[in-house]
């Protein structure tokens, strides 16, 4: 037995309503799942930032070779989210090569991150200056100069 038109009619167009529906939800779906946060894997959220930073950091390479002078004198201290301390042995004694000689001792600084956290801003009453977060983990931090036209990348670890 034939079925009358106006039920195929009508059954098609509950079928093709059903497909439209179906078809919507699903890109619907696929773009709302898909969709995620920007993450930058190399930069943590600020709080997260600072938290790394406190304490101190010893240096430990420069230009990607060990350090020559008196690496493990010479020290970055972040003692709370503002304030940190400087230490460099920059020098070694002429009369005695083991003996490490400090130009400045142990400076005071204050700073804050700039630029997506990305940026370190160091002031002193010796003046300010900045060095780029290249990396951070719980115990390795790896800062260059800023402008970068002076890369210099120095490796400190935590202790």
């Amino acid at each position: 037995m034939k079925q009358p038109l106006k039920y195929v009619n009508q059954k098609q167009n509950i079928m093709k309503t059903l497909i439209k529906h179906i078809a919507f939800i699903s890109i619907l779906s696929v773009t709302f799942f898909s969709c995620s946060k920007d993450d930058d894997d190399s930069f943590q959220e600020e709080v997260g930032i600072q938290e790394l930073l406190i304490g101190k950091w010893t240096y430990s390479e420069v230009d990607g070779g060990p350090l020559e002078y008196c690496p493990s004198q010479s020290y970055y201290q972040f003692i709370d989210n503002e304030n940190a301390l400087f230490h460099d042995l920059s020098l070694t004694s002429f009369s005695d090569p083991e003996e490490c000689i400090s130009l400045l001792g142990e400076e005071v600084l204050t700073y804050t991150l700039e630029e997506n956290n990305q940026i370190i801003t160091f002031s002193s009453t010796f003046g300010s200056y900045s060095k780029k977060i290249v990396s951070i983990s719980q115990n390795r931090l790896i800062l260059d100069f800023v402008p970068e036209a002076d890369s210099r990348p120095l490796t400190l670890i935590k202790e």
